[in-house]
This record gives structure tokens, sequence and C-alpha cells, in this order.
């Protein structure tokens, strides 16, 4: 799929062709002029090799936030099945390469959640030492799937317990 300044082209994905690893398959692009853009390219199993621009043309990558990017989660940060990336890494791997940044920090791990434990301990318990003791300049809270049957008023209370911790630990 490709967007152009921020508006998609098309809705759908668009075939290469073929998906056979080695192979030459192209998707040629003529904007009909010279003008700086945004272009934004979205793939699912395709084979990409780069793109190849006119010898007076140039290109820029997402600019660099520096800082710490972090995500406290549970498994779906952490890499299950139901988070493959097609190939591009986790949800987290790909948001991080969209925001610029330059020390991106996965601290997810399965069965988590704001009232279950899982394997490990909840989110608040895992707070301390998986987050705030590594001060990152962004966080992101991913979470809730693993409390689903659980009952929303312990949810709603250990939510606002943990923005709270939060705020104190990184002001």
């Amino acid at each position: 799929r490709l967007s152009i300044d921020g508006r998609k082209v098309t809705d759908l994905m668009q075939s290469s062709g073929g998906i056979t690893p080695g192979s030459g398959h192209l998707i040629s692009i003529d904007f009909g002029s010279a003008a700086p853009r945004r272009i934004r390219l979205d793939f699912s199993t395709f084979p990409f090799g780069g793109v190849y621009i006119p010898p007076t043309a140039t290109l820029w990558g997402v600019p660099a936030e520096g800082g710490r990017l972090m995500v406290l989660g549970d498994s779906i940060s952490d890499g299950s099945s139901q988070n493959t990336g097609a190939g591009g890494g986790t949800w987290f791997a790909l948001a991080a390469r969209c925001l610029g940044a330059t020390d991106a920090w996965e601290q997810g791990r399965g069965g988590t959640g704001y009232i279950t434990a899982g394997s490990y301990a909840t989110f608040a318990t895992r707070l301390a030492a998986d987050v705030v003791a590594w001060a990152p300049d962004r966080l992101i809270v991913w979470g809730g799937y693993n409390d689903s049957g659980g009952d929303q008023g312990a949810i709603a209370t250990a939510v606002a317990s943990l923005y709270a911790a939060i705020k104190a630990g990184l002001p």
C-alpha cells in the first residue's frame, strides 16, 4: 500500500506480481513531476529489495527522535503468534521505526495484565524494575487482553494506580 503526504493512494494492498524470494518483482511509481513528498510503503509478505530513485533525486529517512522509547506490555508486545508483523517484526518494532526511535526497549511478558499476573507479574509489580529503573523518555502501555474476564472495577482501580505510579516514577 502506498501513501503520499499522509493520504492513501489505495485502500487495499497491491500485488507485486509474485512472492518468490530473490526474484526481480518490481512496482514502478511515476509521480509525473519532481517535488518533495512524504511517502509511506506498507508491506505484507512482499519481497522488498529497496527503493530505486533517479540520480538527480534524494531520499530521506524518518528523522531520529533520540531518547528511549519503551513498551510495558503483554504477549502482543512480546511477539506472540498474534503479532508476527509479516516479517517486519512486532507491532512495537514497527512503531519504533515509524517514530524514529533510536533506543527502543520492548518490555512485554506473556500473560501479564493490569490484574492478571500470568507467569510473571502484573504491570504494577513489573513497573519499578522493568520500566522506571531504565528511565524511558517515552512509554507506551499496551495491555488489557489478559484481563478481559476480570472484574471491571478491579481493572479500573489497577489502571488508575498504575498510571499514578508511572507519573510519580517518570515525571
